[in-house]
């Protein structure tokens, strides 16, 4: 294997990367809308088939002067066109189209299916914080004395009381029902 036999080998590796990661950010969008794992493995290999085989075919396309060259230094431009790029290039294409797919399905983690481990998980927190609260709930009137207990009534009218944006927005209503200006004048006697 001479130099540019190895940096044909640097150019294969860059295109065949290109063509996993074109696949895998797809998948990982399809899965980020909703989709699962394998509907968007597939749906993704589907759409990004044809860019794939357009790169790869037009690349192998453009190398073919190089496999087929004659003449003085020949030898370097074939071991670089047409040994390692074409043929590389033509078994790559091949395997990313078969083999990133499968290995996203074995490796990619479901996004759907995380999510919804993530809600149960949410919703079994939130029982537990309901239990708690019941039971708070169940043993307040005995721990409290019987003064202290007071209404649902109360308790909103305790709670609009202390609320300082509601407060303000009370003076704004009272200020533009009244048209008093903010100094307690009304407006007509504003010169």
């Amino acid at each position: 294997m001479n130099i540019y036999s190895q940096i044909g080998l640097i150019m294969l590796i860059g295109l065949v990367t290109k063509n996993g990661i074109l696949i895998v950010e797809f998948a990982n969008q399809r899965q980020a809308t909703g989709l699962d794992k394998s509907q968007a493995i597939v749906e993704a290999s589907v759409q990004r088939f044809r860019p794939i085989l357009m790169t790869s075919i037009s690349t192998v396309l453009g190398l073919l002067p190089l496999m087929f060259a004659t003449g003085e230094g020949a030898n370097g431009r074939i071991a670089m066109g047409g040994t390692v790029v074409v043929g590389g290039l033509l078994i790559s294409t091949l395997l990313t189209l078969y083999l990133i797919p499968a290995m996203y399905m074995y490796l990619s983690t479901d996004r759907k299916a995380k999510k919804r481990r993530k809600i149960m998980r949410n919703c079994n927190m939130s029982k537990k914080i309901k239990e708690v609260l019941s039971l708070l709930f169940f043993f307040i009137p005995f721990i409290t004395s019987p003064q202290s207990v007071i209404n649902l009534q109360e308790c909103l009218r305790i709670g609009i009381e202390n609320n300082y944006d509601l407060r303000i927005a009370r003076n704004e209503e009272m200020i533009s029902d009244n048209n008093v200006t903010p100094g307690g004048m009304p407006a007509s006697y504003r010169m």
